[in-house]
């Protein structure tokens, strides 16, 4: 398969290649090899003297602006890559660093990063070599890289919808330094997330998502009428996806929640492979007013339903979605009320 061929089933398409450096291993500087220009569709690139790059971009769709070489060393023992730019962006959303890495075998594994760089930025940012993707043109069925094995690497960021500006990147070094999250890292920004609602079907349950969270914050609102001396289950769940999650230790949130006698919280995280995860034992419900939920992600067990998962162990990276609810067996007939807000994870 050639370049051109593997660009386009990958469907980002990589802009303007030059030399840059790159540290195999820290303390160990290495040159990016053999520098050459990836052609693009999709952007119109400019090279300025001293400035870098000047983009401009026009559809909706992603496009990747990526530096590209060849390692003349080893990545063997590298837990993470430093990258030093400049970016000036005058329009658009900002963009997500990517790497992709290449063996000499063909196999090709990529990762794009949630955090975002945008404005007018010198920026550094240190991005772990873990939790990679399989690019689909791939020619091998590995599922992720031997670092080891790495010959070629790709630098970039990925701009999705029109932008314009200009990029320049200083330098990629990798380091056997550990990965160390910047700080929290909010699931649902600034609204309540999407949520959606499942629940036995003697129950009654409604999820909405109102003005109604501490300081008039958007909430997931679930309202709920169950029937008494059965197993019951009311659970709002949430999926999401592109989070930088490594390195997180906690899951953290405000709620407030009333809750009929006999039933007791219910809160799982879910792995992309559809494996479950819940919280034992489960911590009690804020009431009768607003308060702090703040759970160590190491009381999180195999659930006994869904997918089961060959590690037994909750993948923290790979978390892609959540359930808060309650589940038990009601003493008798009643209503309850489960508003939660502020949902982030924090190392």
């Amino acid at each position: 398969m050639t370049q051109q061929t593997r660009q386009v089933v990958f469907t980002w398409v990589a802009a303007t290649v030059l030399a840059g450096a790159l540290c195999a291993r820290a303390g160990a500087e290495s040159q990016l090899a053999d520098p050459k220009l990836v052609s693009s569709s999709g952007m119109t690139i400019k090279e300025i003297p001293g400035a870098g790059l000047e983009f401009n971009k026009a559809g909706d769709e992603r496009r990747l602006l990526a530096f590209a070489g060849r390692l003349d060393g080893s990545l063997d023992g590298a837990k993470t890559a430093d990258v030093s730019f400049e970016l000036k962006q005058t329009s658009g959303n900002p963009p997500r660093p990517v790497l992709v890495l290449y063996d000499a075998a063909g196999g090709a594994w990529f990762r794009v990063y949630a955090a975002g760089c945008g404005g007018v930025a010198q920026g550094n940012v240190r991005l772990s070599l873990n939790n990679w993707q399989r690019a689909v043109f791939s020619a091998t069925d590995a599922l992720a890289p031997t670092v080891d094995k790495i010959t070629t690497v790709w630098v970039g960021f990925a701009f999705d919808g029109p932008a314009t500006g200009t990029l320049r990147l200083v330098s990629t070094r990798f380091s056997d330094q550990p990965y160390v999250p910047a700080g929290p890292v909010r699931v649902t920004g600034d609204g309540a997330g999407q949520w959606n609602c499942n629940s036995d079907k003697d129950a009654k349950a409604t999820v909405t998502t109102p003005s109604e969270g501490p300081g008039g914050k958007p909430c997931m609102k679930c309202e709920f009428e169950v029937p008494g001396g059965k197993h019951m289950f009311v659970t709002p769940t949430m999926p999401f996806a592109n989070l930088d999650l490594e390195g997180m230790t906690t899951l953290r949130f405000k709620a407030i929640a009333t809750i009929p006698a006999g039933m007791r919280v219910l809160i799982c995280l879910s792995e992309q492979n559809g494996c479950s995860y819940f919280c034992e034992p489960p911590p009690p419900w804020p009431a009768p007013d607003w308060g702090d939920m703040t759970i160590p992600l190491n009381q999180f067990k195999p659930a006994g339903w869904g997918a089961k998962d060959d590690n037994g162990q909750l993948d923290v990276p790979n978390i892609t979605g959540m359930t808060i609810g309650t589940h038990g067996t009601p003493t008798a007939a009643g209503k309850g009320l489960i508003q939660i807000t502020d949902i982030e994870f924090t190392p």
